[in-house]
């Protein structure tokens, strides 16, 4: 009877390994594309957010040399497509993997809003497969009239460094009928709608050639950049124009900008609870994530 239960393991992980595999090509392919030469994405210009401590014009500039946001909805406006990529030094590529990974800090410094109310009222990791694969449940309370939006996202990292010099991170919604880790909703705080989530991270060299990162190479010395997508499916039959121009100006924006300052906060030592959550797993993963890096450096740079 073990024996059965090994061999039925091994299919669902061989089967889960090749669905990723799938999932993975068509979502780098995608990111590699220059969303400025794409007419079907809208560019977020009015950026309200810095990743410097000041909101002054030249900080402002920095930020729309470093960071672009774009965004589209498809499907009659139900589902809304969000961009962003971002430019980085590469002394910063290992503490935004950090971030990213440590999922069970996330409700430490997620922003939440009071006009339109929006809240992330839980970040819960629910189960962790090797060093590189997460599933996590995520539960936003909503502004008025949409009732509270909850995702199940199995994150999974990997590398093509040895092929392309990249590092990615999957993140794709489940639930019960797919997983069976993934819990029923609970509605014991109210009405919950499960929505679908797909995207993701993408982290690369800055091309050299072309203008579009002129200056972000040249003037503020970056060499990398972030790129991650989503499209969501928030389960209502249109998306109104005021949700769209909150999510992208606002939401997304301060979010961004939070993440980036987290991460920034982690490379100088200055997140205490970061740094325990790094050292714990140093032997079982940093170490390994530092030497792939290190891999990566020397064929991209």
């Amino acid at each position: 009877e073990k024996e059965k239960e090994k061999e039925k393991e091994k299919e669902r992980l061989v089967a889960y390994v090749l669905q990723k595999a799938k999932q993975s090509e068509s979502f780098m392919d995608m990111l590699r594309e220059d969303a400025e030469k794409d007419a079907s994405w809208e560019t977020q210009k009015s950026l309200s957010f810095s990743l410097t401590s000041s909101l002054s014009s030249s900080s402002s500039q920095k930020s729309r040399e470093q960071t672009k946001i774009y965004y589209k909805t498809i499907e009659n406006d139900t589902k809304l497509i969000v961009r962003v990529d971002q430019s980085i030094k590469r002394d910063m590529l290992v503490p935004v993997l950090a971030t990213l990974n440590e999922s069970q800090l996330y409700a430490s410094w997620l922003p939440s809003w009071t006009m339109p109310k929006l809240k992330f009222s839980r970040t819960e990791k629910l189960d962790q497969r090797g060093r590189c694969s997460q599933l996590l449940l995520v539960t936003v309370e909503c502004p008025w009239p949409f009732s509270t939006r909850e995702v199940v996202l199995d994150a999974l990292a990997f590398d093509d460094i040895d092929e392309s010099g990249v590092v990615a991170v999957l993140l794709n919604s489940c639930d019960c009928e797919d997983d069976e880790r993934v819990p029923a909703i609970d509605h014991k705080f109210g009405q919950c709608t499960r929505v679908d989530f797909h995207g993701g991270f993408l982290f690369r060299a800055i091309p050299s050639e072309g203008d579009a990162w002129k200056k972000a190479r040249e003037i503020h010395g970056d060499e990398m950049i972030v790129s991650f997508i989503f499209n969501i499916d928030p389960k209502i039959s249109y998306v109104p124009v005021s949700i769209i121009q909150f999510v992208t100006r606002t939401v997304i924006g301060t979010l961004w900008a939070m993440f980036m300052k987290i991460a920034n906060k982690v490379k100088n030592g200055e997140m205490k609870e970061h740094a325990k959550a790094i050292e714990s797993k140093r032997l079982a993963l940093y170490d390994w994530v530092d030497e792939r890096v290190k891999i990566m450096f020397a064929r991209i740079f």
